[in-house]
């Protein structure tokens, strides 16, 4: 008798997981599944390392490398100096901070020791992934 009462409740057992799994497909089979790969879990550090350089040659090298008009020791001390969101600001914004009284922007004082230049950070080209990048080489090249 045991035996019996054990088989039936193993059969319904089994009878609800299997129908339990069929209503799960049905109702997740509509649903497409995204692979993912590898790729899309971590980013080619050396890639956006090589992009940043080219990005920071183009728009950066002429005053911010060694012997450049501007204070290469900002360079060293970016990453204590700011915050990555920050710096898509000072590069894309400079303008708009100097306008509007920006602590920072008065603290550092570069831009009026450069006034007679017209030099501000007004790179519209550049997104956030861009200066990403760039801030990203800069940090990294400064440990090489």
């Amino acid at each position: 008798m045991i035996n019996r009462i054990m088989y039936l409740s193993l059969s319904f057992l089994t009878f609800v997981i299997v129908i339990a799994g069929l209503l799960f497909y049905l109702l997740n089979s509509e649903k497409e599944i995204k692979k993912v790969t590898v790729v899309d879990i971590v980013d080619d550090p050396l890639a956006d390392y090589s992009e940043g350089r080219r990005l920071f040659n183009i728009n950066c090298a002429a005053c911010h490398r060694s012997g450049g008009i501007s204070d290469p020791d900002l360079l060293v001390r970016l990453d204590s100096k700011m915050e990555r969101t920050y710096f898509h600001l000072f590069i894309t914004k400079q303008d708009s901070l100097i306008k509007n009284g920006d602590k920072y922007q008065t603290e550092i004082g570069s831009y009026a020791d450069f006034s007679h230049l017209a030099i501000a950070h007004t790179f519209k080209n550049l997104d956030s992934v861009d200066t990403r990048n760039i801030y990203n080489y800069i940090i990294a090249a400064k440990s090489r």
